[in-house]
């Protein structure tokens, strides 16, 4: 998948889930379990997401499609094996699974963690996708940063 073994791609993943729960237990160390979002999460859930959504995913979708000869090329191509442009590719799906992962455990809703489930499936099924991901990368890109407006 991607470009990697899949026993590489497994380790990713994992340090992905690891570091995201590191900032959960931090966040909650420091700011407690309140105040709650609208969906009765703690705070600082959101304000975690907002770095991510604003900075992280834009700055891997700009790497992946700066190296992958442009946007237009680039969200056209597919997985491009050993190439710099699929490195980034990969980053983002992995960086995505992380960040749906470590928020299942502070929500108390199950529409959101059902929601962030399948968030976080998709992004490991389209690591093994040939073709498409790039689109499905870039929707996703824009979904999260009007969310975060």
């Amino acid at each position: 998948p991607a470009g990697v073994a899949c026993g590489e791609l497994a380790k990713e993943l994992a340090l992905s889930y690891g570091v995201g729960l590191m900032m959960n237990w931090v966040a909650w160390t420091v700011f407690g379990n309140e105040p709650k979002d609208s969906y009765a999460n703690p705070r600082w859930s959101t304000v975690l997401a907002l770095p991510l959504q604003m900075f992280f995913y834009p700055y891997l979708v700009y790497k992946a499609a700066s190296t992958g000869g442009g946007l237009h090329e680039w969200l056209g191509g597919g997985w491009e094996v050993g190439t710099e442009a699929a490195f980034w590719d990969r980053m983002f799906y992995v960086g995505l699974f992380g960040y749906m992962a470590k928020d299942m455990h502070c929500m108390p809703d199950p529409s959101m963690v059902a929601h962030h489930f399948l968030c976080g499936g998709s992004a490991v099924g389209n690591l093994f996708l040939s073709g498409g991901a790039r689109i499905f990368m870039f929707g996703t890109l824009i979904l999260e940063v009007c969310k975060s407006c």
